[in-house]
């Protein structure tokens, strides 16, 4: 079984280091796609990001597969499962926010636009690619006809992400096969803060799963 793992606005492949070891360790083959590099030499919007994924899950030697992704990642994860459910054996949702505000989004691009170089430097993502992929969210429907979504699915939400505890449970409400679990301690970038606890509630999650 292939997991593909998508991290979260702000992360690299290298925030699910530690989680990644483990689920490997535990026989699940992972992937890690460098999310920025998904939209080529498009414009970075999250509609060139899920066009870029798509093709490249194309390219993979499975026909299904098991997607877990973080905040932005898990937003990806969602519009691909609803688009294409035939290829998606499970699905885990991690901090996923139920709306974006758009007061929210405007505040989040004032905060880019006085960030520092090295700051887009680390996440390998120029500033101005970043705000434009932050206005590409403030029209994405991404949460309606959730319901289409008929795959199992693990929503997770750390104790302390409190901008997105309200959502989970949303989330959890409107998706028909899902479970819910909070993790205790950790905020909202969960595979940094709390990695083994979210390794052994995704190895639960998948073990349930009849894709071993």
């Amino acid at each position: 079984m292939r997991m593909i793992l998508l991290h979260g606005l702000g992360q690299t492949g290298s925030n699910w280091k530690m989680v990644r070891t483990i689920l490997n360790h535990k026989g699940i083959r992972t992937s890690v796609p460098a999310l920025y590099d998904l939209a080529a030499a498009r414009p970075m919007t999250l509609e060139s990001l899920l066009e870029g994924f798509e093709h490249y899950c194309t390219m993979l030697p499975e026909q299904e597969f098991v997607l877990c992704g973080l905040s932005l990642g898990g937003i990806l994860a969602l519009e691909y499962a609803k688009k294409h459910p035939e290829k998606v054996s499970g699905l885990i949702l991690i901090g996923v926010p139920y709306t974006v505000s758009r007061n929210v989004l405007a505040f989040q691009n004032q905060v880019m636009k006085l960030m520092p170089k090295k700051y887009f430097d680390k996440m390998r993502l120029p500033k101005d690619q970043c705000v434009s992929l932050l206005d590409s969210l403030k029209t994405l429907p991404y949460t309606e006809n959730v319901e289409l979504v008929k795959t199992d699915t693990l929503i997770v939400c750390g104790e302390k992400d409190k901008a997105n505890r309200k959502g989970a449970y949303a989330l959890f409400e409107r998706l028909p096969d899902s479970r819910l679990e909070i993790i205790p301690g950790a905020r909202h970038e969960v595979n940094t803060d709390k990695p083994r606890k979210l390794a052994n509630t995704i190895l639960g999650f998948v073990h349930e799963l009849d894709v071993l």
